[in-house]
Order: C-alpha cells, then sequence, then structure tokens
C-alpha cells in the first residue's frame, strides 16, 4: 500500500497555521494600541470589537481588516438608521439641518467603506486605505454639523465608535501593505 504524503503535509501545515492564528487577535492588537504605532486606539476597544465576530481568532491581519470594515459599515448603518428617526422627530430647522448633513456623510461613508472592502479584496491597499480614511471623515463632519450649531450631538458615542473603527480598520491595511 503506497501512502501519500503530500496530503499529511497539507493538512500539517494547516493545522499549525490554524494552530498559530489564535494568538494573532492578541497580538494585533497589541501591534495596533503600541505607543510606537501612534494610534488613539486602545487594547480594549480593539480587542472587544473584533473578539465576539465569529472567525477573527482564525483570520490574517488581512481578515481582521475585512472585519473591522464589516463592522463599520454596521456602525454606520446603524448610525444613520439613528439619525433618520431622530430627524423625523426633531422640529427645529437647526437641529434638522445637523441631522441630514450627518446623514448624507454617512451615505457618503458607507459607500466608501464598500470601495475599501473591494479593494482589501483585490489587494489594493493604497486604495483601501483612502477610502476608510475618507469614511473616517464622516463621523468627525457630523459631530462638526452639530458643535458649529451649538448642540449637543445625539449620536456622539456612535460617531467616535464609526471613527475607532476605521481607524482601527485603517492601521490593519497598513500591517498588511
Amino acid at each position: 500500500m503506497k501512502v501519500d504524503y503530500s496530503i499529511f503535509a497539507t493538512l500539517l501545515i494547516l493545522l499549525l497555521t490554524f494552530a498559530g492564528a489564535g494568538a494573532t487577535l492578541e497580538e494585533t492588537c497589541d501591534k495596533v494600541t503600541s505607543p510606537s504605532s501612534a494610534t488613539n486606539l486602545t487594547y480594549d476597544f480593539c480587542l472587544t470589537s473584533l473578539q465576539p465576530i465569529q472567525g477573527s481568532r482564525e483570520v490574517d491581519i488581512k481578515g481582521l481588516a475585512g472585519i473591522t470594515i464589516n463592522l463599520s459599515i454596521y456602525n454606520f448603518t446603524y448610525t444613520r438608521n439613528k439619525l433618520g428617526d431622530l430627524k423625523s422627530k426633531e422640529t427645529k430647522q437647526p437641529a434638522i439641518d445637523a441631522l441630514q448633513k450627518c446623514i448624507d456623510r454617512f451615505n457618503e461613508g458607507d459607500a466608501y467603506l464598500k470601495m475599501a472592502q473591494t479593494s482589501l479584496g483585490t489587494l489594493r491597499f493604497s486604495d483601501a486605505l483612502s477610502s476608510v480614511r475618507s469614511a473616517a471623515g464622516s463621523s468627525v463632519v457630523c459631530d462638526n454639523a452639530f458643535y458649529q450649531r451649538g448642540i449637543q450631538s445625539p449620536v456622539s458615542f456612535d460617531t467616535q465608535n464609526g471613527y475607532l473603527l476605521c481607524n482601527l480598520a485603517a492601521y490593519l491595511i497598513q500591517l498588511v501593505a
């Protein structure tokens, strides 16, 4: 009986790859939040954002970047829907204007994130990075829309999370590129 060792070798390589991937998430969050990275991210934010996602412990850094872009899209969709609900109940024109500005920017940000997904999938890291950074700007513009009108943003927590998720995705893309 002849034994095909290539099957065993392939299985061994896959096993070793996935066995070593478990520490990738923690190691990656350490890299992202190290003092030399100069990011405004915390280890806890990185870990608590990615850890609950199924598969986050089995993927490489590119996979984590993809997961983070998806999380950003979910955040932007949730925030945009929340803004729409708030706008439908608002009666003061300055607040309505700020809410509409935010809705518009989150629509744009969502489109940028979808472009980032495509770019990451086709290994165009520079394009993915540019798109994610543009999306992050949506959160800043939204907060400024309220601030400039002297209004406290009702979505500041959501916009801050969106901004941080985009920054996390950007840093992960930089690690891959």
